[in-house]
């Protein structure tokens, strides 16, 4: 059992067990997901265009974002890159001591013996004159929506931070859509609590049989072949098959006897 989480291997456990088992406790490599090829291309550009803003100490460069857009035959990703570079400004002024504001990676150790939590932060920023940390997460989303109270993402996001800042008495921890639209923030106090986290995590560690539950989700997933099979829905050749039985069973002596 691994003791390395984040919000995305816990989200991934919450909306299938079994998906999270392929994905953290074996070595299957997950098919390529269409879905998230865009998601990944904006933000890494978005990454690439802070660095050079933060370097030449500019709020934007308006050229800059159009020489990174221009890569792309994709007229949405280039149209969406330009369009952040319209209205987002960057203020440099609130740069956190270490510089270290622009996807900020994190690996923190959680309360009792959860293990440790990893992430990456999109932008952190620290107003002094508040005693502030602001943490931005930029979206890639087309549509601007957010829920009325602060996502459990941003708030794992927001404790984190605060064990590396432990003297900051709040967090406004905000989503930014690439796309545009209005942002959302919220703000919350010290300390923030993550008790959802370790919850979790304590029924991560008392699974048994990793069941698979279909969703939405399912048309982001890189394992629906395994767990197609896995329903009985299609055939694998018959060595892959008993490898995924061992995967999904967990228990070496019980493939033997299938086998067998």
């Amino acid at each position: 059992m691994t003791d390395q989480h984040s919000h995305s291997s816990l989200n991934t456990f919450v909306e299938c067990p079994a998906r999270w088992r392929f994905q953290y406790l074996t070595d299957i490599e997950p098919a390529p997901v269409e879905g998230f090829r865009e998601g990944t291309i904006l933000h890494e550009c978005v990454e690439e265009y802070a660095k050079h803003c933060r370097a030449a100490g500019v709020p934007s460069d308006l050229d800059r974002m159009r020489a990174i857009a221009g890569r792309f035959d994709d007229d949405g990703i280039a149209d969406a890159l330009n369009r952040f570079a319209e209205w987002h400004q960057y203020d440099w002024s609130l740069t956190v001591a270490d510089g270290k504001g622009i996807e900020r990676w994190f690996d923190v150790e959680l309360p009792g013996d959860y293990g440790r939590m990893r992430g990456r932060v999109d932008e952190l920023q620290f107003n002094e004159a508040e005693n502030a940390l602001w943490v931005t997460d930029f979206k890639s989303r087309r549509t601007a929506s957010a829920p009325d109270q602060c996502p459990k993402q941003l708030r794992l996001y927001a404790w984190a931070m605060l064990q590396q800042f432990p003297a900051t008495e709040r967090v406004v921890c905000r989503y930014e859509y690439i796309y545009g639209g209005e942002p959302r923030e919220w703000e919350l106090e010290a300390p923030v609590s993550i008790e959802w986290a370790t919850a979790i995590i304590d029924r991560i560690r008392s699974e048994e049989w990793w069941k698979a539950t279909p969703g939405n989700h399912c048309s982001f997933c890189g394992f629906i072949a395994e767990c197609a099979w896995l329903r009985g829905e299609i055939e694998f050749p018959f060595e892959r098959a008993a490898r995924m039985l061992f995967i999904a069973i967990g228990d070496a002596e019980v493939v033997k006897g299938f086998i067998q």
